[in-house]
Formats: C-alpha cells, structure tokens, sequence
C-alpha cells in the first residue's frame, strides 16, 4: 500500500511492503510489530508527555524509505522539515501500517 502526503509543504511518498517489516529490524534493531503497538499506547493516554515518540518517527521513517530509497538517514530526513507533525503523521498514516499487519482469513 501507497500512500502520499504533504509534510511541510512537501510532497512525501510512504509504502509498505512484504519487506518494511524487515527493513525495521535490519535498521534499527527491533520489531515492527512491537513498535507499532505503541500507536494504541497513544490512544488510550491522556497525556503524551508519558508517551516516547521515537518509535513512531522511526515507523515514519521507514515507510517513507521503502517508497523512496533515496531519502537520507532517519535524523538528516528529519531536519529537512521545518515543521514535522509526527502524531498528525503517524494518524494519516494508520492504513499504511495496518497493511501488512492485517490478517487474511481467505488464505
């Protein structure tokens, strides 16, 4: 799944793949799956001072590296934005994360 957003006025592609799930663990050594879990901590809390958002500018990240390979390390992308939203993001960003989590009862 595929999915186009603009970040501070730019126009950033995020996919994932049979791969991304992967891709996370080689880069950064942890789960994607476990990562991903922290998404629900956010919408449970009231408050997200008790909440660590590394996890999900490392997700961003690495939907936005398997759409674009090109793109720098995680830190050198992130200064590239004056204004980056990573809660706004990670929200727009559910269906994305959700495709490859999903499980298919057909099969």
């Amino acid at each position: 799944m595929e999915k186009t957003l603009d970040i501070d006025g730019k126009k950033v592609r995020f996919r994932a793949t049979g791969g991304t799930m992967l891709r996370y663990k080689m880069q950064f050594g942890r789960e994607y799956l476990a990562d991903c879990a922290e998404l629900a901590k956010v919408k449970k809390s009231n408050s997200i001072a008790d909440i660590d958002l590394t996890p999900f500018y490392r997700i961003i990240w690495v939907l936005a590296k398997t759409a674009d390979p090109d793109i720098p390390e995680l830190l050198e992308w992130l200064d590239s934005f004056e204004h980056f939203p990573v809660l706004d993001i990670i929200e727009q960003l559910n269906d994305v994360i959700g495709g490859n989590i999903k499980i298919d009862r057909k099969n």
